[in-house]
C-alpha cells in the first residue's frame, strides 16, 4: 500500500471512530488532583506501548520516518468510579516535513483519546473502546481537526515546542481511558520529519466541578437545540 492509499485507508478508520453514539464534549474547565498516567514526563518508555520508528530521549519521546510508514505510541489506564471530564495536556515538536511532492500528503501525526468499559489491548488497530475523539491531527502547516475547545499555547521546552490542552467530557460507563499518537510517513521521503512529545497528563476533573461542567454542557446543548427548532419554525413558515 502507498503511503497516500495508507493515509486514506487510516482517515476512514479514524472517522469512523468519532462517529459513535455518544458525543464527547470539549469545554474549558478547572484542573484536578495528579494525572492519571505514568510516566507523562517520558523518562524511559516504562507504561507506554511503542510501535514503530519511535526512540526516547530519557526525556522525550521523538517520531521519525527513517524506517516504515507508521509508528504509534500510547497509554491505558483506569479511571475512578463515577469519573466524567478529564483535563487532557501534553507539550508536542513539529518538525514535519513541508516537502510534498505531487500525488503524496503530507506527514501527519494523530493525537486522540479512546474510552471504554475493558483495557484497549496491545494494538490501536485492534482496541476495544466505545468513545473516541481526535484531539487534533499536526503536518507543517500546524494544526487541524482540532477538537472544539482545544487550545494552544507556549510551552516550557521553548523554541519549537507547543503546548495542547483540553477538557473532555464522558460516559458514566467509562472504566478505562487511552491517550495515543500515531505517525504516518505519507509524503513518499523517508527521514525527513520527526515529531515529538512530553509532559503529556490526564487529569480527572474534581466531582463537584465536573457537575458543574455537566450542567453547563447540558444547558449549552438545550439552547442549541431551542435555536435548532427555532430555525427550524422559522424556515416551515416561509
Amino acid at each position: 500500500m502507498n503511503p497516500s492509499s495508507l493515509f486514506l485507508s487510516f482517515r476512514a478508520r479514524s472517522f469512523g471512530r468519532i462517529l459513535v453514539p455518544v458525543v464527547l464534549m470539549a469545554i474549558s474547565g478547572p484542573a484536578g488532583a495528579a494525572t492519571l498516567l505514568l510516566n507523562g514526563s517520558f523518562q524511559g518508555l516504562d507504561h507506554w506501548t511503542a510501535r514503530g520508528t519511535l526512540y526516547n530521549t530519557g526525556e522525550t519521546s521523538v517520531f521519525s520516518d527513517s524506517a516504515g510508514l507508521s509508528s504509534s505510541l500510547f497509554q491505558t489506564t483506569a479511571v475512578p468510579d463515577g469519573a466524567r471530564a478529564w483535563t487532557v495536556s501534553f507539550d508536542f515538536f513539529n518538525g514535519l516535513a513541508r516537502a510534498v511532492p505531487e500525488g503524496f500528503v503530507p506527514d501527519t501525526l494523530f493525537a486522540s483519546l479512546f474510552l471504554g468499559r475493558s483495557p484497549f489491548g496491545p494494538t490501536l488497530t485492534g482496541g476495544t473502546f466505545d468513545q473516541s475523539v481526535e484531539l487534533f491531527s499536526l503536518d507543517s502547516g500546524g494544526a487541524f481537526s482540532v477538537v472544539p475547545g482545544g487550545a494552544f499555547g507556549p510551552s516550557p521546552k521553548g523554541a519549537g515546542w507547543s503546548r495542547f490542552t483540553a477538557t473532555l467530557i464522558g460516559a458514566e460507563s467509562t472504566a478505562f481511558l487511552t491517550m495515543a499518537f500515531e505517525f504516518y510517513d505519507l509524503n513518499g521521503s523517508p527521514s525527513d520529519s520527526v515529531a515529538a512529545i512530553d509532559n503529556a497528563g490526564v487529569i480527572q476533573i474534581p466531582e463537584p466541578a465536573a457537575a458543574g461542567m455537566l450542567a453547563l454542557s447540558a444547558g449549552l446543548l438545550f439552547l442549541r437545540r431551542e435555536r435548532r427548532a427555532a430555525v427550524h419554525s422559522l424556515s416551515s413558515r416561509s
